[in-house]
C-alpha cells in the first residue's frame, strides 16, 4: 500500500502540483497541506472555474469548513462521481493527526 501511496504521491507532483515541503510520503499530508494539494489540482484540472486560496486560514473553523465544503463541490461539479462530503474531505480528528483523503485522490492515510 505504501509504494502506491508513494506513486500517487509522485504523480501529482509530475502533474504541476507543488508538493509542501516536508511532505514526502502521504503520512506527511495534514489537513492544511492536503487543502493546499487539492485546490492546486483543482486549479490545473479547471482554471477558468477554480478560485480556491492557496491554504486554508488559521484561526477560522467555520471558514475552514466552508472552503473544504466548496471544495469538494467544486470536485463534483467538473465530473468526480464518487461520494465526496464534508466528513471524507477533512480529518476527523485533528488533534490526533488523524488524516482521512477523499477517494478523488484514491487513497487513504490513518
Amino acid at each position: 500500500m505504501e509504494e502506491s501511496q508513494d506513486i500517487l504521491l509522485n504523480s501529482i507532483a509530475s502533474s504541476g502540483v507543488t508538493i509542501p515541503s516536508g511532505v514526502s510520503s502521504v503520512k506527511d499530508l495534514t489537513p492544511p497541506t492536503l487543502f493546499a494539494v487539492s485546490s492546486q489540482a483543482l486549479y490545473l484540472i479547471d482554471r477558468q472555474n477554480s478560485s480556491f486560496p492557496a491554504s486554508l486560514p488559521e484561526n477560522s473553523v467555520a471558514d475552514r469548513s466552508k472552503l473544504c465544503s466548496e471544495l469538494a463541490s467544486a470536485f463534483k461539479s467538473i465530473g468526480f462521481v464518487g461520494d465526496i462530503s464534508f466528513h471524507k474531505a477533512v480529518p476527523l480528528s485533528i488533534g490526533r493527526g488523524l488524516v482521512r483523503v477523499d477517494k478523488v485522490l484514491g487513497w487513504e492515510a490513518i
